[in-house]
């Protein structure tokens, strides 16, 4: 029996110093420090810098709806300047707050931060008498750097930019001289390029295309300036398709063509598009209206307004002013139009 205590007594022993080797010592954690700071970028980007340590975990609320979570990485066991970034897509004062926690404590900041850093683009219009319109610009924008492009509504439609007008200004007025709709767009640049555009009609210029006759059997003089019907003309074509200056009137519901006249010209598919200048394509055009003595009851020629015609780049600095007898299933009668020749984007 005594000899039968002993061995439990050693054994209880030896259990007893090997559960004391084995006991995992209990994680300690630092107390986290949630004070951070931020760095801002020209395009709103916000660089959100603080510290963590081993087990922490975070989270950040950013102020405009959005969050983000994530923890250290277990390969660190401290990480000084550690840093999230986050863009705001729009300017203003922001309460940011920052979570830091891990098992046994428990962090939190927060800030107010400013990020008014990018341009946003808005503007309004005022139309005065005789096809004026004052601009007036509602952007976001401390650098202030604008440009303003002008382009027939027309053209939007079919998805191309033949942009007549440009300027630089901060609130320009412009001179409008034809009646129709038209595409205004501003770019405000800061870094960051917003835009925004708008389509205004224009009905008190002092020019007007116009059709005067039947349509569909009805007596009507009609404006084409995209109310009902509209006028284009496009000097475009390639490999599947005549190049040339393709004219047409469509109407403005259902983009039905109710009239159309190409002038076509010699054209090599596989070069480039702008295989002549915007004078040769003038020249061309105008031997072309000069030879069209069938359809044509009148013809002039047009010095544009530079102050508005003023993107030479893209538009030639002369129109032409054509009368054209027309007669079809749905027009019979007069159709009086303006030419511009614009450079294909």
């Amino acid at each position: 029996m005594k000899e039968t205590l002993c061995i439990i007594s050693i054994l209880f022993t030896f259990l007893a110093c090997q559960n004391k080797e084995n006991k995992i010592p209990p994680v300690v954690y630092t107390v986290p420090d949630a004070t951070f700071r931020e760095r801002i970028d020209e395009f709103n980007t916000v660089a959100f810098i603080f510290n963590l340590n081993k087990g922490d975990m975070y989270t950040i609320d950013f102020g405009d709806g959005s969050t983000y979570s994530d923890k250290l990485p277990e390969e660190y066991t401290k990480m000084i300047n550690y840093y999230v970034s986050h863009q705001y897509k729009r300017n203003g004062d922001f309460t940011v707050t920052l979570t830091i926690k891990n098992p046994s404590y428990t962090s939190r900041e927060q800030k107010i931060v400013e990020a008014r850093k990018i341009a946003i683009a808005d503007f309004d219009y005022e139309l005065l008498d005789n096809g004026k319109v004052k601009l007036k610009n509602l952007s976001e924008n401390k650098a202030e750097n604008y440009q303003w492009l002008i382009q027939e509504y027309s053209f939007k439609r079919i998805g191309f930019s033949y942009y007549f007008y440009k300027s630089t200004e901060k609130e320009p007025i412009v001179n409008i001289d034809l009646n129709g709709k038209y595409v205004i767009k501003l770019q405000a640049i800061n870094g960051n390029i917003s835009e925004v555009d708008k389509t205004i009609e224009i009905k008190n210029a002092k020019n007007n295309m116009t059709f005067s006759g039947y349509y569909k059997g009805e007596k009507r003089e009609m404006n084409l300036d995209g109310s009902e019907i509209y006028y284009m003309s496009i000097f475009a074509g390639g490999a599947m398709s005549p190049y040339g200056l393709y004219q047409g009137i469509q109407k403005e519901s259902d983009l039905k063509v109710i009239f159309s006249k190409i002038y076509s010209y010699p054209h090599d598919p596989y070069k480039p598009q702008n295989q002549y200048t915007l004078e040769q394509k003038y020249l061309l055009v105008k031997k072309s209206l000069e030879e069209d003595r069938k359809d044509i009851i009148e013809l002039k020629e047009e010095e544009l307004n530079p102050d508005l015609y003023n993107n030479t780049s893209d538009f030639y600095p002369k129109a032409f002013w054509v009368k054209y007898r027309v007669k079809n299933e749905e027009l019979d009668g007069e159709l009086k139009v303006r030419i511009t020749i614009c450079e294909l984007n």
